[in-house]
């Protein structure tokens, strides 16, 4: 399934918006609550594995980049979302 430019930002949102802040002061993110918004803000039909790792590939694409898409073939950067930007 392709992602639209709307649902990977949603995804960057929805992952650290639902953060917990636990008893060491350390903020513990949730993939599952994060699939959970994502099914019922878009109502699709898709296998939860598969969007698991897909929440997982772009949360760490984001980590590393600041981008919520990846390089194009030439080598450009599609669109770069930050937390300041979304």
């Amino acid at each position: 399934m392709g992602y639209s430019l709307e649902q990977n930002p949603f995804i960057i949102m929805s992952y650290y918006r639902d953060g917990v802040l636990n008893e060491d002061e350390d903020w513990v993110y949730s993939v599952d609550a994060c699939k959970d918004e994502y099914l019922v803000k878009y109502s699709v039909v898709i296998e939860e594995e598969s969007l698991k790792t897909h929440i997982r590939r772009i949360v760490a694409r984001f980590n590393d980049t600041g981008a919520s898409l990846r390089e194009n073939r030439r080598g450009d950067l599609k669109l770069v979302q930050t937390l300041l930007r979304i």
